[in-house]
């Protein structure tokens, strides 16, 4: 989290906007910037395809996964799933979603990598 902020100067760019907090599955998730930040707080339940509201169309690169094995995870998610495309779904109040590998007690960090018009 320490380099993320040092390269994205995240601390930097004001209050996060908290658009998702489901208590049932212990998920929040934020936006900072051009950040979508997504954590997994439950202790035994993973989701394959979890949906998480965005505003814009494009393409989010997993810039940060706490379920890589050098930092301490089981490694679930692959590298051909660091990159997710959104989908023209309204999730969250926002137009477009992205449904992300979610393992328990985990956090991610996406950030928005190339914008798509649709």
């Amino acid at each position: 989290m320490m380099k993320l902020d040092k390269n994205e100067k995240v601390l930097a760019r004001g209050l996060p906007n908290i658009h998702h907090v489901n208590d049932t599955n212990m998920v929040i998730s934020y936006i900072r910037g051009p950040l979508l930040f997504v954590f997994n707080f439950h202790l035994t339940d993973s989701y394959e395809r979890y949906c998480i509201g965005v505003d814009e169309a494009g393409e989010y690169q997993l810039t940060l996964n706490t379920d890589e094995r050098r930092y301490g995870g089981q490694g679930f998610i692959k590298e051909e799933q660091y990159l997710q495309r959104t989908v023209s779904r309204r999730v969250d109040g926002l137009r477009n979603c992205i449904e992300v590998p979610l393992p328990s007690r985990t956090a991610q960090v996406y950030k928005l990598s190339r914008i798509l018009r649709i």
